[in-house]
């Protein structure tokens, strides 16, 4: 028998009120040439049986039981056993368009590329599943910038791409184990190291909001993580030859997620430790692009992080500059707003740059 074209991966840990909903979105796609491999990550509840009732009536399936080790391990597990051309990752409790894989397969191999990129819905758990809805055309990528701009577009999560199997083992690339946020540096070295991004403008995945789960509840794993996964996922991309703009994009979503974290997840007890963290996870250039005003943050979140980058006194003198900027923008506004000749030149100017 031949080996199967695509191989699904499927962490699966607890999830028995949606997984029947997630499992038979894939069994039943329009592309048949694939295997289903559930990784079963030492469930409690139901979803085990679930599994092998449907590994037993339908043999694409194939399950494998382990202790709890987290999604990065149990992707891993998937991974090594998978025997497809390309590899397509999802999580238990979501579902896909029944065209999925057809389509996506379709764009690679004409493509060649060695990812394909496509888009995504997020909706709470008990909501109704979206309709479908247009989405903007993107052609094939195949420079640092835009591939770093793809990463960050809906987030760098494991399940909105198409991996090229080849691809992967020859980069060695594997989901970092012990950690969260594990997807993000996995998307950030596959996505940048690869040949080109092809991009299915078309929404196929649809990512179930559900409270209480690892990424969405109030705990620690932001003050342990948020900071440690980019200096994995900036080790990973080292060999390439990235530009400041490309920099200035990784640094930008990386201070995203700490603030996120610092000012939205982590418990009161922890914040002394995160600072330091912070602190301790610079990168290159990164203290002089935020006083600079570089990476697109906030005025709030540039003097969160020029004071823990910085002195008391850098951080003065940035909320100095930080109003002084602020009262530079309302002046502009008000003298144009009462100025029929500056609102004139401002159109001239703005349908120039549309021009250029």
């Amino acid at each position: 028998m031949n080996n199967p074209k695509i191989s699904i991966i499927i962490p699966v840990y607890n999830v028995e009120k949606y997984l029947r909903e997630c499992l038979d979105s894939v069994a039943n796609q329009t592309f048949r040439d694939i295997e289903i491999i559930c990784v079963d990550d030492g469930s409690t509840d139901s979803s085990p049986a679930i599994l092998d009732e449907y590994a037993a009536n339908d043999s694409r399936f194939v399950v494998i039981h382990q202790e709890n080790a987290w999604q990065a391990t149990a992707r891993n597990n998937g991974m090594a056993a998978a025997k497809g051309e390309y590899i397509f990752f999802m999580d238990s409790d979501d579902v896909i368009a029944l065209d999925t894989l057809e389509m996506t397969y379709q764009a690679a191999e004409e493509s060649g590329s060695e990812m394909v990129m496509f888009y995504m819905y997020c909706y709470p758990a008990d909501a109704e599943v979206p309709v479908k809805a247009p989405c903007p055309i993107s052609e094939p990528v195949t420079d640092l910038y835009n591939k770093t701009q793809l990463v960050f577009f809906q987030g760098p999560s494991a399940w909105k791409w198409l991996y090229k199997k080849a691809y992967l083992d020859r980069l060695n690339l594997r989901y970092i184990t012990g950690i969260q946020f594990e997807d993000t540096a996995f998307a950030i070295s596959a996505a940048l190291h690869s040949n080109s991004i092809t991009v299915v403008p078309r929404r196929f995945y649809y990512y179930r909001q559900i409270e209480g789960t690892s990424t969405r509840k109030c705990n620690d794993y932001y003050c342990r993580y948020s900071w440690l996964i980019y200096q994995h996922a900036y080790q990973s991309v080292q060999d390439l030859p990235l530009n400041d703009a490309s920099l200035q994009l990784l640094y930008k979503n990386k201070l995203q997620l700490i603030w996120n974290g610092y000012c939205n997840r982590t418990p009161k007890e922890l914040l002394g430790q995160f600072r330091e963290n912070i602190k301790n996870s610079a990168f290159p250039h990164e203290y002089e692009w935020v006083k600079a005003n570089k990476l697109g943050l906030t005025n709030q979140q540039r003097k969160f992080f020029v004071g823990v980058y910085g002195s008391p006194f850098a951080k003065f003198l940035t909320s100095l500059k930080i109003a002084k900027e602020s009262f530079a923008d309302w002046l502009a506004k008000r003298l144009v707003s009462h100025s029929p000749w500056l609102q004139h030149m401002c159109q001239i100017i703005d349908r120039q740059n549309e021009e250029f």
